[in-house]
């Protein structure tokens, strides 16, 4: 992906500062923007042009929610009781800017599925983080081991808790910490040392990791996370229709999570099912 964006970037008339990719964008004035665009257009009875600048706002919150929900594949379909970093959470880098930032999509998903949160930005106050996600930070934070279900303390050093760590999110570049280098970042992240420097060596440890019981975990977490999806586009689902969904394999449930991206209610859906799960 890097390789292709600097081929794109070289081109002088794009340029490759924008090319980098990551959890969506954030912000108040590019959403903003867009979301005028789009009344004016469909003010102005440019109703297909419309709806293509609304799928560029539901692509940007699609993405957001994608991250937590692989995350949630990554340890066996459930972050509920585990330990989880987030390092950076306003939505541009050394700034206390947290408007529409991408981090707190994120953040809420883990914290709905019980994931224990040590988020760590030098730019943004507890209160602030706290005011976004619309919870309390964890009395007494400052160093203790992190317990519960779907809490967050603030982590004054990002190498805090890392003993106890299971997974970390990095919402932002690595310049976004200047003094950490790639490889305490990586540590971070629990990638063993000796293959910082072997990108493939490094993707075939996660490719190991996957084989071994990976499969069935996924696949409850794929169905989980798709199923969380449909209801905030579709309403809540009957009982019947969250059953046909569980049962569907990886596969179906993949191909759906890309579908659902279309679909205006219950109606799409039924025909989808209809189409690929009978």
């Amino acid at each position: 992906m890097q390789e292709v964006a600097r081929a794109i970037g070289s081109d002088s008339r794009l340029g490759s500062k924008f090319l980098k990719a990551g959890p969506g964008f954030g912000g108040s004035c590019f959403q903003k923007d867009i979301l005028n665009l789009l009344y004016l257009c469909g003010h102005y009875g440019l109703h297909e042009v419309a709806a293509y600048w609304q799928q560029v706002v539901d692509l940007n919150t699609w993405q957001q929610h994608r991250i937590s929900a692989l995350v949630v594949r990554r340890l066996f379909g459930t972050v509920t009781g585990k330990r989880i970093a987030v390092l950076g959470f306003a939505f541009k880098a050394d700034t206390n800017d947290t408007r529409e930032t991408p981090a707190i999509r994120i953040c809420r998903d883990l914290l709905e599925e019980g994931a224990l949160l040590a988020i760590f930005d030098p730019k943004v106050s507890a209160h602030q983080i706290a005011a976004d996600l619309g919870v309390e930070a964890l009395e007494g934070s400052g160093g203790e081991v992190l317990q519960g279900d779907g809490v967050w303390q603030p982590a004054a050093d990002p190498l805090e808790h890392r003993p106890d760590l299971l997974s970390t999110v990095l919402t932002m570049l690595f310049v976004r910490f200047p003094t950490l280098t790639p490889e305490e970042i990586m540590g971070i992240a629990g990638i063993p040392t000796d293959q910082l420097l072997h990108t493939r060596a490094a993707q075939d440890l996660l490719d190991r990791g996957r084989q071994e019981g990976r499969q069935e975990g996924e696949a409850q977490g794929e169905a989980k996370v798709t199923l969380r999806l449909l209801n905030r586009r579709c309403g809540l689902l009957s009982e019947a229709t969250t059953a046909r969904i569980q049962a569907l394999p990886m596969q179906q449930l993949e191909l759906l999570a890309e579908a659902l991206l279309d679909f205006s209610g219950p109606a799409d859906l039924a025909t989808w099912l209809e189409d690929h799960a009978s």
